[in-house]
């Protein structure tokens, strides 16, 4: 009974003001905490994505052939772990093409001197490499022939019947 007497000392319409001041400032609370979550959660995505799109960048320019570039690892999570192991990649694949290509041209300057003629073709039977030696012996351009089948090169059905004798006899060994 206390309490509906004290009820009643206040006036309906304060009731109702402070009632609407507070629904405002829990409206405005939320809002603000909403725009708060908001911004928090753009910042975090942004810092989150950065690193995956500055990999993604290094990735695409190794990929149009740039093999010294390099990204920094930032960070000790999984994108830092990623960094870490791109790098790595980046590394040994960098030294095996150094390789490859000293592998190659050792070969090339093997045949360039050579004065025997000599075709290399590859499981297809197309050219892949062939010395000036075989190319004055053919008198065909080296360029000419590079690509093209054996059998089209040579033109000399003894030397394809013997060609295609040791291909088969590698068959069979294998």
């Amino acid at each position: 009974l206390d309490n509906v007497i004290e009820i009643n000392k206040y006036p309906l319409r304060q009731i109702e003001a402070n009632i609407a001041r507070l629904r405002w400032t829990v409206l405005s609370a939320a809002l603000l905490a909403a725009f708060v979550a908001a911004f928090l959660a753009l910042f975090i995505a942004e810092r989150t994505a950065r690193p995956v799109r500055q990999l993604t960048d290094v990735v695409q320019r190794m990929a149009q052939g740039d093999l010294n570039v390099r990204l920094l690892p930032l960070t000790r999570d999984e994108v830092g772990t990623l960094t870490r192991s791109f790098n790595q990649m980046s590394d040994r694949l960098r030294g095996t093409i150094t390789k490859l290509i000293e592998e190659r041209s050792r070969l090339t300057a093997v045949m360039d001197n050579m004065a025997d003629g000599v075709l290399i073709t590859d499981g297809d039977g197309l050219v892949r490499l062939v010395n000036a030696a075989a190319s004055r012996i053919l008198g065909v351009d080296e360029e000419m022939i590079l690509g093209r089948p054996f059998a089209q090169v040579v033109r000399d059905h003894r030397i394809i019947d013997l060609w295609q004798q040791c291909r088969e006899q590698c068959v069979e060994q294998v």
